[in-house]
């Protein structure tokens, strides 16, 4: 009798397990509810980019001038999707996408006209607040002030620089030197001044070289002649008065242009007259003079790593007239201009 119940008891269970069809049923238990999974990286493209955001967003308010309307792109967080003039790339090592290029050639972005000195839109917090960067293009605007010695800051990645037309004055940084993986440099058609930093011989990787249309003056360094990759320099249209051997052998092999500047017996360049109402005026001088004379690539430190102690110093050239060679230099010298 006992088993008969047994027997009763596992049919109707072996009934309970399956349905119409015949088929078994799993019995599982109720799983709670889950909430909306957050979106990725807060709904940035990466971690990087959500670094650069409230750069851009602030660099952002100070354009008061954009004439194309980019900056309306401008808006929310992806960037790399939406916002023109930038440009992302995956970085190599940590598999991420980051801000690779920033590209206003020809935007004509201007600042506030209504501030003292007129348009202030500068690259100061922009440029040396953007990591990883490698491509940086700012052709034909109305960036003002000065380039930012923080440029250093991205000389691990920074392989072209492009500020040519511009507003941008005053010296050259000797920071410029420590970009040792650039191949472009260039900073043509603005109103700089003073000589060309010593700290440009740490360039060895520089093709390209444009310092034309400025008011630079004094002497072209041999060591910038010597550059081993260097393939276009050009200093024309500006006010250089002496030129050593190595720079001469640039200028035979087509590689280095100095015309219309004030180099003595050499052809193509500026008038006595305009040469010495150059030089008859008062000129403003560098912030730091003393770090023009800078040589900060010692072997085997980087422009971070660089102490006090281990900056190289060449002695600064004399002060010369236009027309006075050093001694043991040629004299170059110039015709009418053409």
């Amino acid at each position: 009798m006992r088993n008969t119940r047994t027997f009763l008891l596992f049919i109707c269970f072996t009934q309970f397990l399956t349905g119409n069809n015949g088929q078994q049923v799993i019995y599982r238990e109720p799983q709670p509810k889950r909430s909306p999974l957050l979106p990725k990286f807060g709904g940035y493209e990466s971690p990087r980019l959500k670094l650069v955001y409230p750069v851009i967003q602030a660099f952002k308010l100070k354009v008061k001038y954009d004439p194309l309307g980019i900056t309306n792109t401008w808006k929310g967080k992806k960037i790399c999707r939406d916002y023109k003039g930038f440009v992302c790339d995956t970085r190599p090592y940590i598999n991420q996408l980051a801000l690779a290029d920033v590209k206003f050639n020809n935007y004509g972005f201007g600042g506030d006209q209504s501030a003292h000195g007129g348009d202030n839109l500068t690259l100061h917090d922009f440029l040396n607040k953007l990591p990883n960067i490698v491509f940086f293009s700012v052709n034909s605007n109305s960036f003002t002030g000065t380039i930012p010695s923080e440029i250093s800051q991205a000389s691990e990645t920074l392989l072209e620089v492009l500020f040519s037309n511009n507003k941008l004055s005053g010296c050259l940084p000797y920071e410029i030197g420590l970009l040792k993986k650039a191949t472009v440099f260039d900073v043509g058609f603005k109103e700089l001044t003073g000589p060309i930093p010593h700290s440009f011989q740490c360039l060895k990787k520089m093709e390209l070289l444009n310092l034309a249309h400025n008011t630079f003056s004094g002497t072209v360094p041999e060591e910038a002649c010597s550059l081993p990759a260097l393939l276009n320099f050009t200093v024309s249209y500006n006010y250089f008065t002496h030129i050593g051997p190595k720079c001469w052998k640039l200028i035979d092999n087509n590689v280095l242009d100095v015309k219309m500047n004030c180099i003595l017996d050499l052809p193509n360049q500026r008038s006595a007259a305009d040469c010495q109402k150059f030089f008859s005026k008062t000129h403003p001088s560098c912030v730091n003079d003393r770090s023009l004379t800078y040589v900060p690539c010692k072997e085997g430190l980087s422009g971070d790593q660089l102490e006090s102690s281990d900056v190289q110093w060449t002695a600064p050239s004399p002060a010369l007239e236009p027309g006075q060679a050093p001694r043991g230099w040629g004299s170059y010298g110039a015709l009418s201009p053409h």
